[in-house]
């Protein structure tokens, strides 16, 4: 169960008002509890008329790997000190560790006689008034492949590099050049082209 005892009456009553028939704020678990306290907090401050900012932080658990790292997003309006907090919510939620007296404790030392508490060190927090729609962005842009048919004239010396290994377009293809994909389809001589 959550632990109850530094919320407001006002918050009491926002919660109880939401929940269905039956049950009381004492019912939630801390991620339900966080949930709802985030809701009170956006009616709060529409109600204020506060503006709402786009956040995005990055971290970890001080004992992760830095390859383990997360990134959070959220809308609102936040301190620093809010922001430690929900980042800190949200890694145990992922992580499915419960928090014990309000506090959450690593998995596999929660047991023991001293107990490590979970601890998040916060990188970087990037904050827009606008939302921050292209690093949100799940999925990968679709993307279309376009063939280009090109004509290389090369110097017709027999002592040259075969042209059909060895030209400026193949060149550049192969030093990598274009930063876009690029694959070479087929090389042919022209007379050897009925469609051309």
């Amino acid at each position: 169960m959550a632990n109850t005892a530094h919320l407001t009456q006002d918050q009491v009553d926002f919660i109880n008002k939401e929940l269905i028939t039956g049950y009381t704020v004492e019912d939630l678990s801390e991620s339900e509890l966080e949930d709802f306290l985030e809701r009170y907090q956006e009616r709060e401050e529409h109600k204020d008329n506060k503006p709402i900012y786009f956040y995005i932080v990055q971290g970890k658990e001080n004992n992760d790997s830095a390859d383990d790292a997360s990134t959070y997003y959220y809308k609102g309006n936040y301190t620093r000190e809010e922001l430690e907090k929900k980042v800190l919510i949200d890694y145990c939620k992922d992580q499915g560790i419960e928090a014990k007296d309000g506090k959450y404790f690593l998995k596999g030392y929660s047991e023991c006689e001293y107990p490590i508490e979970v601890s998040i060190d916060i990188w970087d927090i990037f904050v827009s008034e606008m939302p921050i729609s292209p690093l949100l962005e799940k999925e990968k842009p679709m993307t279309k492949k376009v063939r280009v048919t090109l004509l290389v004239e090369v110097d017709n010396d027999e002592s040259a590099v075969d042209p059909l290994k060895n030209n400026c377009v193949l060149n550049t293809v192969n030093d990598g050049f274009f930063l876009s994909p690029v694959t070479v389809l087929d090389v042919s001589y022209l007379e050897d082209l009925t469609d051309v």
